[in-house]
């Protein structure tokens, strides 16, 4: 085994606003990091993304599914990582164990205390997202069908209006029709099964954090195009 630094990019961080992810602001649980494929990668390999020599992500490994992906998203949970600030790089590990290492970002991860507001009540993270229906449509579009839990109730949320967004999006987008397709606008209000539709467009592997706001809850559900 032996470890040679082979010219790879640093990781890049959609979390990171000038340096700093403030875990107060983004309403996300797991640190992302954004890693660009490498030409020489191949199948078997795998990436583990570190912050400290002691401190490192789980392997991520490099599938038939993934290998052509442009950026390879790897997360590690914020309740794992002390506040402060890191030289993060990442390893590629080959078939025979030699290791390639990147060059690093330097980053600061802290909590911001937020000044407490009654009026108007904030929207808090206390809805939970399931994909529970997937259909594609030709080679560029899918449907996703989308169930709501409200967590504190643990009760599905029927029949009320919604709003969602997509976060971080690579190669995918979301549009209102397929085709000019009437039948595919879809209601923005959930159905007697705490469910709703949305279109998405996009690369296989795009992927992208759908966020739903419904009775001032708010829950969030990673996607990738093709994956269900």
């Amino acid at each position: 085994m032996s470890k040679q630094n082979h010219s790879l990019v640093a990781p890049n961080f959609p979390q990171s606003v000038g340096g700093i992810i403030d875990e107060s602001e983004i309403n996300q649980d797991e640190l992302v990091i954004v890693v660009e494929r490498h030409s020489n990668v191949r199948i078997g390999y795998q990436i583990i993304v570190h912050l400290t020599p002691y401190l490192s992500s789980i392997p991520y490994p490099i599938t038939q599914e993934n290998l052509l992906s442009p950026t390879y998203q790897i997360t590690i949970p914020f309740f794992t990582i002390p506040l402060g600030s890191y030289d993060v790089y990442y390893t590629i590990t080959n078939l025979v164990g030699n290791i390639a290492i990147s060059e690093s970002t330097h980053v600061t991860i802290q909590k911001t205390e937020l000044p407490k507001k009654t009026d108007p009540p904030q929207p808090s993270l206390e809805a939970i997202l399931m994909i529970t229906g997937y259909e594609p449509v030709g080679y560029e579009y899918e449907i996703l069908t989308i169930q709501v839990y409200d967590k504190q109730k643990n009760e599905l949320i029927k029949n009320t209006d919604f709003q969602y967004k997509l976060i971080q999006p690579v190669n995918i987008i979301d549009v209102p029709e397929i085709g000019s397709n009437p039948d595919t606008r879809y209601s923005m209000t959930t159905n007697e099964y705490g469910e709703f539709k949305i279109n998405l467009k996009g690369q296989k592997f795009g992927h992208c954090i759908i966020q739903v706001t419904i009775n001032n809850l708010v829950g969030n559900v990673n996607h990738t195009m093709g994956e269900f």
